[in-house]
């Protein structure tokens, strides 16, 4: 199965915590987070994506009730 990536902001509401912490906790510990950078179509800074598999239990499943929501509209 791909690796999914969502953004920075979006792990941080799946996590339950601000975004601005969920930043720092991957500054402190970079290796515990699979991250990567996208461009972003308007320009302006490139956006930060992190793993789904990098979030807590909590997280995951969070990110995966979401997916079923949309799934099902």
């Amino acid at each position: 199965m791909p690796e999914v990536f969502i953004s920075l902001d979006d792990a941080a509401n799946f996590e339950g915590v601000d975004y601005h912490t969920l930043y720092r906790r991957i500054a402190r510990n970079p290796r515990q987070y699979t991250t990567q950078t996208r461009r972003r179509e308007e320009g302006g800074k490139d956006e930060v994506l992190i793993s789904v598999s990098s979030l807590s239990a909590k997280g995951r499943r969070a990110w995966r009730a979401a997916q079923k929501v949309e799934g099902g509209e």
